[in-house]
């Protein structure tokens, strides 16, 4: 951990920042601040708070202030608030499956911090500290169904509403509209998100990747829709069933799943849903061969 030692100058800039409630800054703004100090002087002032562990850079003449108490080889700032920084300039918001993180449909962080602008910005990819930023241009047509979320106790940040997100995502495949949901489900994968009607209830539901898995395929969260519009995760669904279903029953209201057991067989698996108490039962399994009706 660097020792945090403070220059007259770096503690003058600090103290500056601080009336203005600035955590981000921009070099143009250091210039503004440190008014005695000529250019070169300046950016020799920030590359030796950023070498003390005081500042640091975001990308070029961009900046940020590591608090104190932090260390400054592992402290990183919300990459939402980061997002908004990195955009300066352009129309923006916080989209794709970042989100779906901040509207906790997805349990593991997004991979990447996905920012909508409606200019081009380059590069359109940048990784900051091991953390990955990508800018996707969208025209002005594309920007509707953006709030303010908050994402702390003090900061909002403008992110796509949960339609909108749901619009978004690529992978989306839906069994009330029809979208996609015919595509073949390679290696057991039905894409990121699944629009359906799980528990037989006539309303939709919805399901989101949560891991890749391994042999098997990809696992899921499924979320259950109440009559009031609110989704609830359903615990059950997630952790014991686990798999996307390939088949709905709805005579019987079962959901099947079919899971790679060995290199010649699957397990089907049978999940019933009993509607007057409100709860699922793992009705059975058995091993079976590999069949064209399985893969449906």
């Amino acid at each position: 951990m660097n020792i945090k030692t403070l220059s007259f100058q770096s503690s003058g800039l600090l103290q500056e920042l601080n009336k203005e409630n600035s955590t981000f800054f921009t070099l143009d703004q250091a210039y503004q601040l440190l008014p005695d100090s000529n250019k070169p002087a300046v950016r020799r002032v920030l590359s030796d708070m950023t070498d003390r562990g005081l500042l640091l850079r975001l990308k070029n003449g961009l900046y940020c202030i590591i608090p104190y108490d932090q260390d400054a080889s592992t402290y990183f700032p919300n990459p939402h608030l980061i997002a908004r920084h990195l955009a300066t300039g352009a129309n923006f918001y916080i989209g794709y499956y970042s989100a779906m993180e901040i509207h906790s449909l997805i349990t593991q962080p997004a991979l990447q911090e996905q920012i909508v602008v409606d200019k081009q910005i380059k590069p359109s990819a940048l990784k900051i500290k091991g953390h990955k930023f990508q800018f996707i241009y969208h025209n002005k047509d594309h920007f509707f169904g953006i709030k303010s979320v908050w994402i702390d106790s003090f900061n909002k940040v403008p992110c796509s509403d949960l339609e909108k997100t749901f619009i978004d995502c690529k992978t989306v495949r839906s069994y009330s509209t029809g979208i996609n949901k015919t595509s073949k489900a390679i290696d057991n994968d039905f894409g990121d998100l699944i629009i359906a009607d799980f528990n037989f209830d006539n309303r939709e539901d919805f399901a989101v990747k949560n891991d890749s898995g391994g042999n098997g395929g990809p696992t899921y969260n499924f979320y259950i829709q109440d009559k009031n519009k609110n989704f609830t995760i359903d615990k059950f669904l997630t952790t014991q069933m686990e798999f996307f279903p390939s088949k709905f029953i709805t005579k019987s209201k079962r959901l099947v799943t079919y899971v790679h057991a060995n290199a010649y067989q699957l397990s089907e698996n049978i999940f019933e849903y009993n509607e007057k108490l409100k709860k699922w039962k793992y009705k059975e399994s058995r091993l079976i061969s590999p069949t064209s009706e399985t893969k449906e």
